[in-house]
């Protein structure tokens, strides 16, 4: 098959880029290992037929873009349901309290609101079009979140808190998370008290008939462009052309790529010939020095050059203990620089 573009990967991430492609006037093929759409949203159906999404669910302020795709595509939302009691359990005790915050002793209760001052006031030094490039990056991509709260946080009450708080909105432990990733995401959402917050926050919404209708309905959209059940193994670039291999035999010949799936997985990806170093260990932070552009949806950007050339990159989710929050994603483009 000979398309102008071959994309990998049929998340929101990879389904947005085709549309987007395809408005230009361009012939796409959307290349998907599983046999569904969607990536990292998925929806699941109860008995009784309610449907519950087990990957990425939420949608709030600052999400425009989002937002937007939801309009476009007629998917409805409704608030997230935020009565009643709230049950937190910390070191094997549970309690039920109402309100944003339960009650806890004025010194931890200081103690919380020191640390989110002082990350917000970091995070407004992290630029959004290039977290890489602010001026304590180095040092703040080299400790983890959890690092700093054992070195700022005074109460093992609040620094117990506050790691639930960030397990609960990154889907990671603060031990896996790098404090400049959490810097940049946290400014990128609008500061911490969006991140944290249902009402009036990230968790303000959610999708009629689960996040996974987005995706849905996008591969209804592109039609016969998008392919299920098809792993690619393999990447042949050079300067004239990028070429695709998936299981089945699949071939797609194309002018350009783009590998729109999660970091780990790209690194699976036999590519001939091979990545530049920095962009072959997509955890390392080396692979973000000359990045040259940060989305706030927070996507993994990252251009192939011709052999022989240099990658471009446009992330700054780094260190190796961190894992992938829910949300991300991951989109590379190949071919001819």
């Amino acid at each position: 098959m000979d398309v102008d573009v071959v994309v990998i990967g049929a998340g929101l991430a990879g389904l947005v880029t085709a549309r987007d492609l395809i408005r230009s006037g361009l012939d796409v093929a959307v290349l998907e290992a599983r046999t569904r759409v969607g990536g990292r949203v998925l929806n699941r159906v109860l008995s009784d037929g309610t449907v519950v999404e087990i990957g990425g669910q939420w949608v709030g302020p600052t999400q425009d873009r989002l937002e937007s795709l939801a309009a476009e595509l007629g998917v409805a939302t409704f608030p997230t349901f935020d009565d009643g009691e709230n049950v937190l359990v910390v070191r094997g005790r549970q309690r039920r309290y109402r309100g944003a915050i339960p009650r806890l002793p004025r010194h931890v209760l200081a103690d919380l609101g020191q640390a989110q001052l002082r990350l917000d006031r970091m995070a407004r030094h992290v630029p959004l079009e290039a977290p890489w490039s602010a001026p304590r990056a180095k040092t703040w991509d080299g400790q983890t979140v959890d690092t700093w709260i054992r070195r700022r946080m005074r109460t093992r009450q609040g620094r117990d808190m506050f790691r639930l708080g960030v397990a609960s909105v990154f889907a990671a432990e603060a031990a896996e998370l790098s404090l400049l990733d959490f810097l940049f995401t946290s400014h990128s959402g609008g500061l911490l008290d969006r991140l944290f917050n249902v009402a009036g926050g990230a968790q303000e919404r959610r999708f009629a008939g689960g996040s996974q209708v987005l995706a849905e309905a996008l591969a209804t959209r592109l039609g016969q462009s998008v392919q299920l059940g098809c792993p690619v193994r393999g990447i042949r670039h050079d300067s004239e052309s990028v070429t695709a291999h998936a299981d089945g035999g699949v071939l797609v010949r194309a002018r350009r790529g783009v590998v729109s799936i999660p970091p780990a997985l790209a690194a699976r990806v036999i590519y001939d010939p091979p990545l530049p170093a920095g962009r072959d260990q997509p955890d390392d932070h080396d692979a973000c020095e000359d990045a040259p552009d940060e989305e706030a949806e927070d996507r993994h950007v990252s251009c192939l050059p011709p052999a022989g050339g240099r990658a471009r990159h446009g992330t700054c989710r780094t260190r190796r203990r961190r894992r992938a929050a829910g949300a991300s994603r991951g989109v590379g483009v190949s071919g001819p620089a």
